[in-house]
């Protein structure tokens, strides 16, 4: 799934399901809700998840999902299995297995999806079909023929060297400008080609041996050689390239400029030749994410030839080995996700194929898939929760004694303009221009090539407010400050994350906290900086923002101290705005559906031990009940904004003081401390 992200993008990685079981490897929950008592059988399943001999005030995540995570093995071709994420996508995916599989239903998925599954095919071709991309490369004879290959790789979809997109002009969201922003790297961030510990001397010993591997593959003369070059030329962009937790600034993203002042920073790179290449032109401004690593540029554009083809032909092998044969998804496989990700066993082959059929027919893909789980008044449901968590919000920025009138005003008029897409694009992409085949390869080369056209087209025109980022099976959402909407896919609105059968309180739980999680993005440590309109302007006064950034600074430290495991530890920094939006998601939900139930909200709920409001954080925390291995932690720790899935229950259920309240927690207990934090 693809997960777009930058420092002025947020998207949010949320799976709250409510009500999923997996006790066996590979077993998919259920719902088996009986017509003679469903409400027994939800209190069964709740019920069968908690652990009830733990105290929730000492550890309220093992109390919620003890006995889940005591019963639960981690399946062999998962490196984390999260009750609501997993399941629901699974569900998806048999939803989307009979589209796929019916040449009636759309030709043209069934083509590409039945060439993924032909993989006797793609064995009897080995690298053959790297052989063009491969000759691009060895053309190369200078930096003018460098840059000009590097446009090409760019047409087909092969990233490398740096990234150019269309973004919203954070100073005139009505337009798309051309976006730049740093790249080329392998390991997933750069302290990892540098630091000493054993764990990252251990992971780059085990990429060259995938370097070498791969380039014995392909009948490189010197295998070992190439990898070396390619480790190194690596190394050198890593020096320069930025971390991860330094681009959470909005205004220090965002560095508009001429394409001469761009040139001149870039010591006079053959811009001109790659702009040819991929059909750009640039007459307005530009935006750079870090000017630093395009003043650097030059120094690795200059350096040997010998190093910049074996690179070259690694990035190219890393991107397409998994439309090779046997022997390169193999290796593949081996580094990325049982190394990097602890993952030991690959999904079977039909989930990917309808994975790499969501990659790149989604949109076309997505309009069958909303027709099958999203049908009748799931929308109108969905803007009617929705509307409940608005107002829960409207009523904090109301009433916060932090926030002068002034800044107040100007922020209920923002939340007045967060717009919603729901469901799935109102015009989606048919892809009529994109030829499928019985190939894999060729159907993968056509339909990257024609997202990049589209994406490099899109450069120096208005911004589209119906544009989506994901596709409709996503289980996903997210926020976008530039154009201040949120966006919800019919893939995460579906059971068990949300159900009608479920009491109120349980889906206020689930669905409701994400819609209030996205809410509150836009007036996290980033949104906040962003109007109404998406223009990036410090509207607040400057004592009201002094607070918030102390309030902020609150979080950072506190979840800095979380460890999902020894050794390893949350990056309060970089997941300060999906800690921030985790927070105020729970408050205003659980407002949401105090307001709903009025008295009742204290009265017992279907699931005995458990009065309503217990069974709505319970509800929230057996969403995010999750097995996964050391090495998924490691990578999340260092790459992902969001906090492991424990401390995204634990951390801001401890800084709410009506969870203490309603589980009647003592003040100075673990989740009722005497210190919190709380922004929102």
């Amino acid at each position: 799934m693809k997960f777009f992200h930058n420092s002025a993008f947020l998207v949010v990685f949320l799976s709250v399901c409510i009500l999923a079981l997996a006790t066996r490897p590979g077993s998919r929950a259920s719902l088996p809700l009986s017509l003679a008592d469903p409400n027994s059988d939800i209190a069964r399943l709740v019920t069968s998840i908690i652990d009830w001999s733990v105290d929730p005030c000492q550890d309220f995540w093992s109390f919620a999902c003890g006995s889940w995570i005591a019963n639960t093995t981690l399946p062999l071709d998962k490196s984390s299995l999260t009750r609501s994420f997993t399941v629901i996508q699974a569900s998806n995916q048999d939803a989307l297995k009979s589209v796929v599989e019916n040449k009636t239903k759309d030709a043209k998925l069934n083509a590409f999806y039945s060439s993924c599954l032909n993989t006797t095919a793609m064995d009897q071709q080995g690298f053959a079909p790297l052989n063009d991309s491969f000759a691009l490369v060895d053309q190369i004879t200078d930096v003018t023929s460098l840059f000009v290959t590097i446009g090409k790789l760019h047409n087909l979809g092969i990233s490398t060297l740096f990234e150019l997109s269309p973004v919203v002009d954070s100073f005139h969201p009505e337009n798309q400008i051309a976006g730049f922003d740093q790249g080329g790297l392998t390991l997933p961030w750069p302290s990892l080609y540098f630091d000493q510990d054993n764990n990252s001397k251990s992971v780059r010993e085990a990429y060259l041996a995938y370097l070498t591997n791969s380039f014995t593959l392909i009948k490189a003369s010197n295998p070992a050689a190439s990898a070396n070059a390619t480790f190194y030329l690596e190394s050198r962009i890593a020096k320069f390239t930025a971390d991860p937790d330094t681009l959470v600034d909005p205004f220090g993203t965002y560095n508009p400029m001429s394409l001469a002042d761009f040139k001149a920073l870039t010591g006079k790179l053959p811009w001109d030749e790659y702009f040819t290449q991929v059909n750009v032109n640039i007459t307005g401004n530009l935006t750079i994410t870090v000017p630093s690593f395009y003043a650097n540029l030059s120094t690795v554009a200059s350096l040997d030839l010998a190093l910049w083809k074996p690179y070259l032909k690694a990035r190219i092998l890393r991107l397409r080995a998994n439309y090779l044969s046997s022997d390169f998804r193999a290796s593949w496989f081996q580094f990325f996700r049982r190394i990097l990700n602890g993952q030991n066993q690959a999904e079977e082959r039909w989930r990917q194929c309808l994975e790499s059929v969501d990659a790149e027919l989604g949109e076309l893909l997505g309009k069958y898939f909303v027709e099958i789980a999203f049908p009748g008044t799931s929308k109108q449901d969905a803007e009617d929760l929705l509307n409940g968590i608005r107002l829960a919000m409207q009523y904090d920025l109301t009433n916060l004694p932090w926030m002068d009138n002034i800044t107040r005003g100007r922020a209920l008029t923002k939340l007045s303009e967060i717009s919603r897409l729901i469901g799935s694009p109102k015009n989606p992409e048919t892809y009529a221009n994109v030829e499928i085949g019985a190939d894999y390869f060729i159907n993968i080369r056509n339909s990257e090539a024609f997202a990049a056209a589209e994406n490099f087209k899109r450069i120096g025109t208005p911004t589209d407010k119906e544009a989506w980022q994901m596709t409709a099976p996503t289980v996903n959402a997210y926020y976008d400050p530039t154009l201040n909407e949120m966006v919800f896919p019919a893939g995460i609105l579906q059971q068990p994350f949300f159900n009608h059968s479920f009491p109120p309180e349980m889906n206020a739980g689930g669905i409701g906290m994400v819609m209030g999680h996205e809410l509150t993005h836009g007036f996290d440590n980033q949104g906040r900086l962003y109007t109404g309109k998406g223009v990036l302007q410090n509207w607040w006064e400057n004592a009201t923002s002094a607070k918030f950034v102390e309030k902020v600074q609150c979080v950072i430290d506190q979840y800095s101290q979380f460890s999902p495991i020894p050794g390893v530890h949350v990056n309060g920094k970089l997941t300060q705005g999906e800690n921030i939006a985790d927070m105020g998601g729970i408050k205003n939900s659980f407002h949401a559906i105090s307001s709903l139930l009025g008295n009742q909200i204290n009265a017992p709920s279907i699931v005995p031990r458990l009065t309503r409001s217990q069974l709505f954080f319970v509800s929230f925390a057996q969403g995010w009940c999750t097995k996964a291995s050391d090495a998924y932690y490691r990578l999340h720790a260092a790459t992902d904004p969001h906090s492991p899935p424990m401390f995204r229950v634990l951390g801001p259920l401890k800084n709410l003081p009506a969870f203490s309240n309603t589980f009647h927690c003592p003040s100075g207990t673990p989740m009722n401390p005497t210190n919190r934090c709380e922004v929102w």
